[in-house]
């Protein structure tokens, strides 16, 4: 497993609550339901286009101990998750015009009041990263930038992992929440959510292969 740790590094003067999360849920066969983030279809792909797939875990961590805190307990994170065609850079994660940090339709929203969303997005075929992470709580806003790349098949759906998010933090002077930072892994669960994939859309019919992202820094 290959993580990442990342100190929260620029204060955001505007919050994420003012961003729109395309909510859903995907109900599987076992009448499970899967919160789902603007899952795309695969039909109808473009000759340079594919479909990448997977899955955010969420999880909260006490900062002090390490310990796993109950989602129902820990402050409300409503996040985004940039992309960009192309490699990452530092430039396009922090100030350049090209990053799609203004092109929120290829970023994938999240929040972790459930330990799992599905996501699924088009993508030009090559070489694509996330960049850049943006996110809100109660006692404010922050960014820091994503070095994780991964590759999109023309004409195929692409599973490229489970992100698996952790905040960490721990209560302030007063007892209020406070994120300290974050670590970011990639999980292999490609059975379980190719079947969600599935059934989050009859049309996803594409043939589809596993290739994971990769976190680099």
């Amino acid at each position: 497993m290959n993580a990442f740790r990342a100190n929260i590094f620029v204060r955001l003067g505007v919050a994420l609550g003012g961003m729109a999360l395309v909510s859903g849920c995907v109900t599987t066969a076992a009448g499970q339901r899967i919160p789902s983030r603007g899952v795309a279809s695969d039909s109808n792909l473009e000759a340079n286009e594919g479909i990448v797939y997977g899955a955010v875990l969420n999880s909260y961590l006490d900062y002090s101990s390490g310990n796993a805190v109950d989602l129902a307990k820990a402050p409300e994170i409503a996040y985004r998750l940039t992309t960009e065609i192309g490699p990452p850079t530092l430039l396009g994660a922090t100030f350049s015009p090209f990053s799609t940090v203004l092109s929120p339709e290829r970023g994938i929203l999240g929040d972790n009041r459930q330990r799992r969303v599905l996501f699924a997005k088009r993508f030009t075929a090559g070489e694509n990263s996330m960049n850049r992470i943006d996110f809100s709580y109660q006692q404010g806003q922050a960014a820091a930038p994503l070095f994780v790349r991964f590759n999109v098949a023309p004409g195929k759906a692409t599973y490229i992992g489970s992100l698996q998010l952790s905040f960490r933090g721990g209560k302030g002077l007063f007892g209020e929440h406070r994120v300290r930072d974050f670590l970011v892994a990639v999980v292999d669960e490609y059975a379980e959510v190719t079947r969600m994939y599935r059934e989050s859309n009859p049309k996803n019919t594409s043939e589809t292969r596993s290739e994971l992202m990769r976190v680099e820094r």
